[in-house]
């Protein structure tokens, strides 16, 4: 018997075929990766898996019940995270979503306990039902510019406390952010026209934050949800201080990169530097991230629109 605890494919593979590995953590889950790959059932199982750039397409559920894997690198030549791919990897800690992902199958990262925080590059199109649902741990969450729709169970059962929905999103499923108990603000744009049933139930904390006269100002008030007004949206030719992912809202990351950018650990380019530079003094500094910050969560009401020229 051995220990399977690092998996490297090799740089020749193209294809993963549908349950491949499934199972292939400690052989106590059910003693079927004990049968399928001869490990000890004592043992540690798979933690560290890198699939090479080579590799192009993985089939449904290859890696579910994977209940040992911590960190996943992905081939930066996929196209899609099928269904069920990393489903129950109770231990996943880390994956990092390349930017040749288009689409998340449904129930992708169903039931992952560990995730805290989790970017979709904009290059997403497609959230497929349940995609990120039961991630207990997750805990925020950067959505892809580019879906146009949260579909059904999308987040239901994690455990976000701010989200902060594109601009461009045109519906949002039934049940997408239920049973999030600490989901506080859920910020919906006027694009989104549709919105199903129970979208934050049993999300008891939660408000959505609108514009007025707009689809999701009309669902709050019908459905007694507390609601919070945006005001104005800057103008079109204008751009908003502070906001250096320009996402068109400023929040605590947007604070988080300005602080990062003011002792050098990220680099702006000038125009990024003009925006966040919010005092508008030589530099970029810690007090333009706390002014950031402050501004996100409605301590500080200063106007940061600034005139683009």
């Amino acid at each position: 018997m051995y220990s399977l605890q690092r998996l490297e494919l090799p740089d020749t593979l193209t294809f993963i075929g549908s349950q491949a590995f499934e199972y292939a953590g400690n052989s106590k889950s059910r003693g079927f990766a004990q049968e399928k790959f001869g490990t000890d059932p004592d043992a540690p199982g798979i933690e560290t898996l890198i699939i090479p750039d080579s590799v192009t397409t993985i089939a449904k559920e290859a890696f579910m019940c994977c209940n040992t894997i911590k960190s996943v690198k992905l081939s930066s030549n996929l196209t899609e995270i099928p269904e069920s791919c990393f489903s129950y990897c109770t231990s996943l800690e880390s994956v990092e979503i390349p930017s040749s992902i288009t689409k998340l199958g449904q129930h992708a990262f169903f039931n992952n306990e560990k995730i805290t925080e989790l970017v979709i590059p904009d290059t997403v199109t497609e959230l497929d039902d349940g995609a990120l649902s039961n991630m207990h741990g997750l805990k925020s969450v950067t959505i892809s510019k580019n879906v146009t729709e949260i579909k059904n169970g999308a987040f239901v059962e994690c455990n976000l406390r701010e989200v902060i929905i594109p601009d461009g999103v045109t519906r949002i499923g039934y049940h997408a952010f239920a049973y999030n108990e600490n989901l506080t603000k859920l910020l919906i744009p006027a694009s989104v026209t549709e919105i199903d049933e129970k979208i934050v139930e049993r999300s008891h904390n939660a408000f959505i934050w609108c514009y007025e006269n707009s689809t999701a100002h009309k669902y709050a008030q019908t459905n007694n949800i507390p609601f919070e007004l945006i005001k104005d949206a800057p103008p079109a030719a204008s751009f908003i201080y502070g906001d250096v992912d320009r996402d068109g809202y400023i929040t605590a990351v947007d604070a988080a990169s300005i602080l990062r950018c003011s002792i050098l650990l990220e680099e702006y380019d000038d125009e990024t530097k003009k925006i966040g530079n919010v005092d508008e003094d030589s530099d970029i500094t810690a007090n333009d991230a706390l002014s950031v910050l402050r501004f996100s969560i409605g301590m500080n009401e200063q106007t940061l629109v600034g005139k683009n020229g």
